[in-house]
């Protein structure tokens, strides 16, 4: 039992969940600091803070959480990229549903928190790897 729990918080998934909790910090104040200061519609802001919470995460977790080689970047990047869009789209249209039952500034992290857990391994074994 010990052993299964080591593997699943494992180091590179709590250094996972740190730049993830980081980025996603950044996001979350981003979108209500253009929506509430600059008067964006919430979606365009939320948009906006993903495109730049992506560039942020793919440094941080090829940096931090992998520790990857260089040789192999190129090919990194673009299946980052792939993951990343494909994982920011279905955020955003679950942000956009759920913000019709409760405030966007809330389902924010609840949809980001639950897509976490499908996005670490899909980063473990094929984009990084590892």
């Amino acid at each position: 039992m010990r052993k299964k729990v080591r593997c699943v918080l494992g180091h590179r998934y709590t250094k996972f969940m740190i730049g993830g909790t980081i980025v996603f910090l950044f996001e979350w104040l981003l979108t209500i600091l253009l929506t509430e200061l600059f008067y964006f519609n919430h979606n365009v802001a939320y948009v906006l803070s993903l495109l730049l919470g992506m560039l942020l995460l793919f440094c941080f977790h090829e940096k931090i959480t992998f520790r990857v080689n260089y040789i192999q970047r190129s090919i990194m990047i673009k299946k980052f990229i792939w993951l990343y869009t494909g994982f920011y789209v279905v955020n955003w249209i679950l942000v956009y549903l759920l913000s019709f039952k409760i405030t966007y500034i809330l389902s924010i992290p609840l949809i980001t928190l639950l897509l976490s857990f499908i996005v670490y391994p899909i980063n473990k074994k094929w984009v990084f790897e590892c």
